[in-house]
């Protein structure tokens, strides 16, 4: 009884203090916590009222997975994002090793370290959260909007830009470039509500500011923001995903770098002009914001 009214006391000390390779229970309450969390860099908290306890817990995932996308989409690297997600999410292994033989002969296996690693030091994380500050505000409305319904101005817009969110979150989190070439078409195409093609341009052209006829891709083969856009939607994510392109082999990587670019401008964008935004809330909106 004693040890489970100090179950904190002793959580903390063991996960400050015990050694890796120390299996040895912990008294009381604190030996469940201690095997749940252990092994976690980090809790994240979400309060949920006024449903259910199964409800409760699937909308509490879904805030916590779009506040770490949120944060992810800020410091901008994709690997953020296989660094920063929940438990349960499908993630590669933190190492690969590999084993290769040429004319019948064996290599020594080759290994590398996955995008799971953090590789930045601390003084540069420090800076990106410093320059991410001015945008936070937006991202924590959203949040809230998606917690509290009621509460918010704009619940559905909030809840459409979490969506994209999503699908740029899994966008940057898959390994094939050809299906997360299509990730990034779906999220632009939620984020301006089904528009395709010209929809997709019209809410760049308005968030950005740039003319459909600026040439926004330099070198062997320059393109027009109105091509590039073309480039992703319908020569990338429609033809994937209606089988129209299917060889694996072909390179999606280029479209795929300029795609992410595009995506991570117009979600930041459209977050921030929805925090002083007083116009309906209408699936379209974030085509003219």
């Amino acid at each position: 009884m004693e040890a489970n009214h100090r179950w904190k006391e002793i959580l903390r000390d063991a996960l400050r203090n015990r050694k890796p390779n120390d299996d040895s229970a912990l008294p009381g309450l604190a030996n469940a916590i201690y095997k749940a969390i252990a092994e976690c860099p980090a809790l994240i908290q979400v309060t949920v009222r006024g449903y259910e306890l199964k409800f409760s817990r699937k909308l509490a995932k879904l805030v916590a997975k779009t506040a770490l996308d949120a944060i992810s989409l800020g410091f901008g690297a994709p690997e953020y994002f296989q660094q920063q997600a929940l438990q349960e999410e499908r993630l590669p292994p933190t190492r690969i090793s590999s084993l290769i033989a040429t004319n019948g002969l064996l290599w020594l296996p080759g290994g590398s370290l996955t995008k799971r690693i953090p590789r930045p030091p601390p003084e540069q994380v420090k800076q990106a959260l410093a320059d991410l500050k001015p945008i936070l505000p937006a991202f924590a409305a959203i949040l809230r909007g998606l917690l509290d319904p009621a509460a918010h101005q704009h619940p559905k817009l909030a809840n459409r830009w979490a969506t994209a969110l999503d699908w740029f979150g899994e966008a940057n989190r898959e390994s094939n470039d050809a299906i997360a070439l299509a990730k990034l078409g779906t999220c632009l195409d939620v984020l301006s509500c089904g528009g395709m093609n010209k929809g997709i341009g019209d809410m760049v052209v308005h968030l950005t500011g740039w003319s459909r006829s600026a040439q926004v891709v330099q070198g062997s083969r320059p393109r027009t923001l109105a091509q590039l856009i073309k480039d992703i939607y319908d020569h990338g994510r429609s033809k994937i995903l209606h089988g129209t392109r299917y060889d694996r082999l072909e390179s999606f990587f280029v479209e795929r770098q300029y795609a992410t670019y595009l995506a991570r401008i117009v979600l930041i964008g459209s977050a921030v002009r929805l925090q002083n935004y007083n116009g309906p809330d209408e699936d379209k909106a974030f085509r003219t914001i």
